[in-house]
């Protein structure tokens, strides 16, 4: 077919090939059986030496002449240790000098490390040492068994991941070779065993010092000595410590990951080797570690000329934020610092400062200075406090203000200054006169004109005639109110000294009369107690011990808790709204914008001396757009799974309400719960089971009530409406009432961020938030490695979130939609040997963890698979009111209640639950369920 090529590729097997008007055919002949040992042909330039280089080897003399002496006897040897302690090294060292050979020696080969059986190591060999044609299939075991017996090789094999047998069959097949096997495993034999453990001290030094040159101080030597000691002399991790301190000299820059030992060796020597400036800086941020300082107060108190030192601050890695500073974790412990110093400087800057702005903006640097020099130096926190409470009640930053009083009261107190306790005593009757709380400031006065005054002069007219024009800014009193605080002067009057009583009497025009205050109903009370009857007596507080309690701004209802605090708290007598209890009762003047986290923590502010708590049930009902109460016993309400800390006094405090908003929308209130901060549980009743699914969009403090908005979805993601079980709880600082168990639980809402450290606000006993990857994250949690472990993702798109594991006090989270994984703001929880409320008064509760049984409380929870998907778990425990929530284990599950029934008999608690696949199909999964109830018995 004029001159066209024809070409037929097969095998030669029962081919028959016609050509007819074809010039020419080229058949190639394609190899279809099995290689023999007669296809294999060994190369004939075989190396009988290895060099990779000398990594450099000391303290080792003792092994490798034994390892020598093993080969020159012709002998296998095992070279036994633990990853990182040197074999790989001393092998290495020994082939750059041509140590490594064998009598009539072939070959030296050396195989790639974790090679699985014996198959694989023989094909590794064989392919170092043999050539075949290529496109061949793989050589079967028993042709690589017979191939190499008669090769005089030293095979190096490093780490194998074989059983013993195996090695032994290698051997077998190669059996006039010498093997070098390198393993921790005391399963692998050979004729020879070397076991290498830590170098001796020399060598730990020679070998820190190859990594580090630089001069270390004698105790700093000493420290290094003693680390090598802690790590058994092994030489990975004194490579380790040597490049940890080659980077910090050389870098001026932390190392992450150090273990403790390390950081308390090597945060000194770094801070050390810090410029001036940037040294200084860190030492003011280590004396208030937990405060977070703005870049104008933080170079007046450190004295630093440019900004330049910011950059070189954060590139130090001890320190971290933009525009507001704080030392990073697991420094400060290493760092010695001057808190009464610093405080000083801070003092000062406050009293240069013109723009009462910038106090405020600092004020939780300022109170964690006050906190921290009560202790070592009253006189000068009470210098601070005086300084910065006079500018900022001259400039009406109320809130900043009354955040300083009480730690100034404190500190008059510590220092016995009188002037102080009156200066302190009269603005604290002042700021919580105007707020309303009337009985708590008239106590404050009565401690004041009690406080051992023996005599009266024109001085105290003028601390009156001070109260009376700091207080008169609130305006007219509310005449019902004013009708309550005479009373309870005239109550109080006759307790107070008589040159109290004629002083004031005898000087009305200390407080002019157009100030209906807290002075004028003073006087008043005392005018008219003068001819009163004597009356019942009524306790006064102690002058060295007053009642504080806590004020507060407005904060957060966009989602995810951010804003202002409160400041700490005494609780000597009621606080008013929760009939004595000295925590739960958050004050706020309403809803305000969200403070974001940038990652490091959204607010300087302490945590509050607080505990708020509530769960309710709602069924979802479409009402219009108006409020229905919850705990109502009315058809569809549910008032036996309804209760807060709204019911912690008689009568309640409220009512809780929910508001449907749009198809699966609703707008939970929870009255007197309102809080900075917290974290919500969520999970849909799915009584059918279909499916359906919830969590919540937004929540934070309006007023005294805590508002939380809720999503429920279908299985699809439709918006739809579902019973849903909504669970609040917040509050930090010290708990006088917490549970004896552990309570913790992180609010992450930067889920795109790399690494996200919490603030109170956003955590409680939690540590880090890392993300691993898309919708990953690893969530360090207190009492997460026994505890159960509550998810719940949030926002107004649906989303699930499964657990996937713990690793100590961590847990390793799965955040995914309908899609696959995916980011996603979310809040976990922990209860650990305890219910989630962190309330001994209300101590009910079970957990169970099915992924392990060994994680249960508190009466041996048991659960039973009914069916694909469903189970039936029993608690001997707990009664109505409750609540119940439940989260998946692995990735692409989530699991929801189906029927919860806790009120047949007493402690006999039958909880129902389903779990799903992401498309909301029932599938078998492990589950961590939690029980609580408020029962009254």
């Amino acid at each position: 077919m004029g001159g066209q090529r024809n070409t037929f590729t097969g095998t030669n097997k029962g081919q028959v090939v016609q050509a007819h008007s074809i010039d020419y055919v080229n058949i190639e002949r394609a190899y279809d059986g099995p290689v023999e040992v007669g296809d294999l042909e060994f190369k004939t330039d075989l190396p009988r030496t290895l060099d990779m280089g000398d990594p450099g080897c000391v303290g080792r003399e003792k092994e490798l002449a034994r390892l020598v002496e093993a080969l020159g006897r012709g002998k296998s040897v095992v070279l036994r240790g633990p990853d990182g302690i040197g074999k790989t090294t001393l092998l290495r060292h020994a082939a750059h000098h041509e140590q490594l050979t064998i009598r009539d020696i072939d070959v030296v080969m050396w195989t790639s490390p974790g090679l699985p059986d014996a198959d694989s190591i023989l094909r590794a060999a064989l392919d170092q040492c043999a050539d075949y044609p290529s496109g061949r299939p793989p050589v079967p075991g028993p042709v690589l068994r017979r191939a190499m017996t008669g090769l005089r090789a030293l095979v190096i094999v490093e780490d194998p991941r074989c059983t013993a047998a195996e090695l032994a069959e290698v051997r077998g097949a190669m059996r006039r070779s010498v093997f070098i096997v390198t393993t921790d495993r005391a399963a692998l034999k050979a004729d020879v065993d070397i076991q290498l453990s830590g170098l001796p001290v020399r060598a730990s030094r020679q070998v820190l010092r190859s990594q580090f040159n630089g001069r270390l101080p004698a105790a700093t030597r000493q420290r290094v000595e003693q680390l090598c000691e802690g790590y058994s002399h092994h030489p990975g991790k004194v490579v380790r410590l040597g490049r940890y301190l080659a980077t910090a000299q050389a870098q001026r820059k932390l190392v992450p990951k150090l273990d403790t030992d390390e950081a308390q060796l090597i945060v000194p020597r770094l801070v050390e080797w810090l410029d001036e400036p940037t040294r200084t800086a860190v030492l003011a941020l280590a004396a208030l570690d937990k405060a977070e300082w703005g870049w104008p107060l933080l170079a007046a108190v450190a004295e630093i000329p440019t900004k330049a030192t910011a950059k070189s601050l954060r590139k130090s890695k001890l320190a971290v934020g933009k525009r507001r500073h704080r030392l990073a974790a697991g420094v400060v412990e290493h760092v010695e610092t001057d808190v009464v110093a610093v405080t000083g400087r801070i003092t000062d800057w406050v009293w240069e400062t013109v723009a009462a702005e910038e106090i405020a903006a600092e004020i939780g640097v300022i109170e964690q200075a006050l906190e921290r020099t009560l202790r070592e130096d009253p006189e000068t926190a009470l210098s601070l406090a005086f300084v910065a409470a006079t500018k900022l009640a001259a400039t009406r930053h109320w809130d900043a203000w009354g955040r300083v009083l009480p730690l100034g009261l404190k500190a008059a107190i510590a220092a016995d200054s009188r002037p102080g306790r009156h200066y302190f005593r009269y603005s604290l009757a002042a700021r919580k006169n105007a707020d309303g709380r009337v009985e708590e400031a008239v106590e404050l006065v009565t401690a004041l004109m009690s406080d051992r005054l023996d005599t009266v002069d024109d001085s105290t007219a003028e601390r009156i005639r001070r109260l009376a024009d700091q207080v008169g800014y609130r305006g007219t009193m509310p005449a019902e109110q004013a009708a309550g605080l005479i009373g309870l002067l005239r109550q109080a009057v006759l307790k107070l000294p008589e040159p109290v009583q004629q002083f004031v009497i005898s000087h009305p025009q200390a407080v002019p009369a157009s100030v209906l205050g807290l002075v004028s109903l003073l006087v008043a009370g005392l005018f008219t107690a003068s001819s009163a009857h004597q009356p019942d007596t009524k306790a006064i507080a102690d002058p060295d011990n007053p009642i504080i309690t806590t004020t507060a701004t407005p904060s957060s209802t966009t989602g995810i808790p951010g804003g202002p605090t409160t400041s700490g708290a005494s609780t000597a007598g009621s606080t008013g709204t929760n009939g004595g209890t000295p925590i739960g009762n958050p004050t706020t003047d309403g809803p305000g914008p969200t403070t974001g986290n940038d990652g490091s923590g959204g607010t300087t502010s302490p945590p509050p001396t607080t505990l708020s708590w509530g769960f309710v049930r709602d069924d979802m009902q479409d009402d219009n757009g108006q409020p229905r109460q919850l705990d109502a016993n009315a058809p569809g309400n549910t008032a036996n799974a309804d209760w807060g800390i709204w019911n912690m006094q008689s009568p309640p405090a409220g009512h809780p309400t929910a508001t449907h908003i749009a198809a699966g929308w609703e707008r939970i209130m929870m009255p007197h719960a309102g809080t900075p901060g917290g974290t919500v549980m969520v999970t849909a009743f799915d009584v059918n089971p279909t499916g359906v699914f919830c969590q919540p969009s937004s929540w934070g403090p309006s007023g005294v009530d805590e508002i939380i908005d809720v999503r429920c979805f279908t299985k699809a993601g439709a918006p739809s409406n579902v019973k849903v079980f909504v669970f609040f709880a917040a509050g930090g600082g010290a708990n006088p009432i917490a549970g004896s168990g552990t309570r913790s639980y992180v609010v992450d809402d930067q889920p795109g961020a790399g690494f996200f450290s919490p603030d109170w606000q956003h955590g409680r006993n939690a540590g880090n938030v890392t993300r691993t990857g898309t919708g990953r994250y690893t969530a360090e949690l207190a009492g997460a490695a026994t505890g159960v472990v509550e998810l719940t993702p949030i926002g107004a798109d649906p989303k699930h979130c499964s657990i996937l594991g713990r690793n100590g006090a961590a847990v390793d989270i799965a955040c995914f939609n309908q899609g696959g994984a995916v980011d996603t703001a979310f809040a976990a929880s922990v209860a650990n040997q305890q219910n989630f409320l962190d309330d001994k008064r209300k101590p009910v509760g079970d957990y169970i963890v099915t992924a392990d049984p060994s994680l249960r409380w508190a009466s041996d929870g048991q659960s039973t698979r009914v069916s694909t998907g469903q189970y039936h778990v029993h608690f001997g425990n707990g009664y109505l009111p409750s609540a119940a929530h439940v989260t998946a284990e692995g990735d692409g599950r989530y699991c929801m209640l189906t029927n919860l029934n806790d009120y047949s008999y007493k402690d006999n608690t039958l909880v129902w639950v389903a779990c799903y696949t992401t498309g909301g199909t029932l599938a078998d999964t492990s589950f961590d369920l939690l029980y609580t109830s408020t029962r009254i018995y």
